[in-house]
């Protein structure tokens, strides 16, 4: 591949967005529990940051998790709530060894 080849490869690469865009954590803590909760509704996913170096994917409902999972609550510290039930964790079931 030539310099330039390369260098419009690297170009083209650059607009299109990349993985860690799409999966910003948005942290929990600073969001009132009704905000996050509201936010999750919207967005369906959402990967909130639960310290400084956690994070969980919770999700609207179970529509978003794999055949071979459940969704089961999650609570976790939001600004105005330590236990806040923001939406759910997908979670294998129980017993399902694929």
């Amino acid at each position: 591949m030539t310099i330039r080849a390369t260098v419009l490869a690297l170009a083209a690469a650059s607009l299109f967005p990349t993985l860690a865009d799409a999966q910003t954590r948005v942290p929990l803590a600073s969001m009132t529990c009704s905000a996050a909760t509201a936010f999750l509704e919207a967005q369906g996913v959402v990967i909130f940051s639960t310290g400084p170096e956690t994070y969980e994917r919770v999700v609207r409902d179970g529509g978003y998790c794999m055949r071979t999972e459940v969704a089961r609550p999650f609570m976790g510290p939001s600004r105005d709530n330590p236990q806040c039930i923001v939406g759910a964790l997908c979670s294998q079931i129980e017993g399902d060894n694929q």
